[in-house]
């Protein structure tokens, strides 16, 4: 049987929201061809993974809160930035202003919210996809905990606010306290995650000069890139 190919293009087909696989909701991109046959059409789909891109400043406002218990408890906790981008760092300290109860665990987790439907149709998805031990064992008054957790060793996705006024996606801290009564005590605030743009920004500005210096060693290596492509192509 001869092969055939057919050629297409799609110009400037807009994609402005992030690719999304949640526990009740897909947002996908995807090619479908279509051959029909007298019986029964043949149709074949490939996806297609978009990512949507943002910049932020690197010192952006910082969170500081309080929690307690009147005359038992007080804590300040404090974030360095309240926007983080998804190989990001989040720095912070943990201030005993008041102990009065015996503390016996203290940890810190990402809560990551998956929201669909609206109105009294809404429903919450909550999913703890990151926790990190602060503190085992009892903390004394005026003691501070320094925070340090890596997002990059976590399968995080950007925030998406109101996609398509169909689904949301936010991520929260959760501060947790539990003393030896099992009793535990919590303090949530949202963080905003994105996907950083800064370094394909460099990548295009370097392809850019390299194609005005040598543009038949650019042309070489993207028919490379295209080829590689083709062979690593996944067809879930």
């Amino acid at each position: 049987m001869q092969s055939t190919s057919y050629d297409f293009d799609f110009v400037q087909v807009e994609k402005p929201y992030e690719s999304y696989t949640g526990a009740n909701v897909r947002l996908r991109y995807f090619l479908r061809v279509t051959v029909v046959k007298r019986l029964t059409d043949v149709v074949k789909e490939l996806d297609i993974i978009v990512h949507t891109l943002a910049q932020y400043p690197d010192m952006n406002s910082c969170i500081k809160m309080e929690v307690g218990i009147e005359d038992c408890l007080h804590i300040e906790f404090e974030y360095n930035k309240s926007k983080y981008h998804l190989a990001d760092v989040i720095v912070g300290k943990i201030y005993f202003l008041l102990v009065r109860i015996k503390i016996r665990h203290m940890e810190l987790q990402i809560i990551k919210r998956e929201t669909t439907g609206a109105g009294p149709n809404t429903f919450n998805e909550n999913e703890t996809v990151a926790k990190y031990e602060i503190m085992d064992g009892a903390p004394v008054r005026g003691e501070s905990i320094p925070i340090r957790l890596f997002l990059s060793g976590y399968e995080l996705t950007p925030t998406m606010k109101d996609i398509n006024k169909k689904f949301s996606v936010r991520y929260y801290l959760n501060l947790v306290l539990v003393d030896e009564e099992e009793r535990r005590y919590f303090k949530q605030q949202e963080i905003t995650v994105f996907r950083r743009a800064e370094k394909v920004r460099k990548s295009f500005q370097q392809n850019t000069a390299l194609k005005k210096h040598s543009p038949q060693l650019l042309s070489s290596a993207e028919s490379r890139q295209t080829h590689d492509r083709g062979d690593n192509s996944d067809t879930n």
